[in-house]
């Protein structure tokens, strides 16, 4: 009799999505001499100073400038790509910020997208350096750097800190573009600011006030414009990772995997989609979660059942031992970005 609670532990989480979401957990990775070191801080005034150089000091102090409600620096010697993600398995945190070039591209696309398949939707920023074609990756433009009160220049590297914390504490259902970056007081992109974007990267651009967010995108470059878009590929892993603890926490294992359970946890995700509101939800879209036909199907086919003799309802209500299969349809609706506008006289 689990399922009623489900469904409101559904409901609740995503009544609460846009609040939990500005808790996220931001990762800095840096490379250092000596020992490995790993601390977790929920402000900067509680890091002690004599326990990072220099660099790591102004990482994490531009990294929570931007409301990040925690962060975990990660310090490694010696960074090799199993040790590496050894190190990232022993945390839980939403956003890696990339503070050292020594991950090789291919080692850290393999590392992100194991934590990924196994049901932890981390993403990473990037330095230009690296290109991934995917869309749990935001890469910055070549470009050089200068901040307020420091008479240096830096590479753009020096801006993944500042993402990092920017995106761990962005509003669900909110996109970067046009977020302002107020310590930057000179930025010169390498390339064309369009064909950057067009590429998968992040640049800045200047107005009257100073410099912003060209706009908000990952590196997926191939894929629908949709899953280009920062804002929804978060909400997406938003989404997945509230049905996933959902669930383990009330239902698997827990309740009868019969039909009637099976429709009754497809009304308790659809309750979810509906509180996560408007601004995450295209409302007038037809969002929907039912028993897939086709993955019912298959079930039955590969143990030798002749589908094609019984009806559709015969198919959904067949037993699929403890295997549960859903389909869904869900339009996210995106952030206004691009406005063309008129006036006829």
């Amino acid at each position: 009799m689990g399922l009623p609670q489900i469904a409101i532990s559904f409901k609740d989480k995503g009544v609460t999505a846009i609040r939990r979401s500005q808790k996220g957990v931001a990762l800095l990775l840096f490379e250092r001499a000596g020992e490995d070191f790993s601390a977790e801080y929920k402000s900067f005034a509680e890091i002690d100073k004599a326990d990072h150089d220099e660099n790591e000091l102004i990482a994490l102090e531009r990294c929570f400038n931007e409301g990040v409600k925690k962060i975990i620096c990660l310090s490694l010697n010696d960074i090799d790509a199993e040790k590496t993600e050894n190190a990232l398995k022993n945390h839980s945190f939403n956003w890696l910020g990339l503070c050292t070039d020594k991950v090789s591209g291919a080692d850290l696309k393999r590392i992100v997208n194991d934590l990924r398949n196994h049901g932890s939707y981390v993403k990473a920023v990037v330095p230009y350096q690296y290109d991934f074609n995917d869309s749990a990756f935001v890469v910055l433009s070549e470009a050089s750097v200068k901040f307020a009160l420091d008479e240096n220049t830096y590479t753009q590297a020096s801006l993944v800190p500042i993402l990092t914390g920017m995106l761990a504490y962005m509003p669900l259902g909110e996109s970067i573009t046009y977020r302002r970056m107020n310590e930057i007081v000179e930025y010169s992109c390498k390339n064309d600011a369009d064909g950057e974007i067009d590429r998968g990267r992040i640049v800045l651009t200047r107005d009257s006030e100073g410099y912003k967010i060209g706009r908000g995108v990952n590196n997926l470059t191939d894929g629908a414009e949709d899953m280009k878009k920062i804002r929804v590929t978060e909400s997406m892993d938003a989404i997945l990772t509230d049905i996933k603890t959902s669930l383990e926490e009330g239902y698997i294992g827990k309740v009868r995997n019969d039909y009637d359970s099976k429709l009754l946890l497809c009304i308790a995700i659809s309750g979810y989609f509906e509180g996560l509101g408007e601004s995450v939800i295209d409302k007038s879209y037809a969002n929907s979660v039912g028993i897939s036909l086709e993955g019912q199907k298959q079930y039955l086919r590969e143990r030798g059942i002749d589908v094609d003799e019984m009806s559709e309802m015969e198919i959904l209500r067949a037993n699929t031992g403890s295997y549960v299969f859903l389909s869904g349809n869900i339009r996210f609706v995106d952030a206004m970005e691009d406005v063309a506008f008129s006036i006829e006289m």
